[in-house]
């Protein structure tokens, strides 16, 4: 599932969540998951913010209503 599937999936399920897996994991399947945070916020007001987790070498969490709704790595 490319970034556009994706989008038309999350605007299908209407869900608060949505997190990202399998990006990046083969050079076939490279995508920028920069244009995703863009998308899921022009069209589902998700804002996306810089997240460093103890877990996380780098990513996304994206915040509704000052809750955290969705997590975005990036390795």
């Amino acid at each position: 599932m490319g970034i556009r599937d994706a989008l038309h999936a999350a605007q299908l399920i209407q869900s608060e969540l949505y997190i990202p897996i399998h990006y990046n994991t083969f050079p076939v399947i490279e995508q920028n998951p920069y244009e995703f945070t863009n998308m899921l916020h022009d069209n589902r007001g998700l804002v996306p913010k810089l997240a460093n987790k103890l877990n996380y070498r780098g990513g996304f969490l994206c915040y509704k209503n000052g809750s955290i709704v969705s997590s975005i790595i990036i390795n």
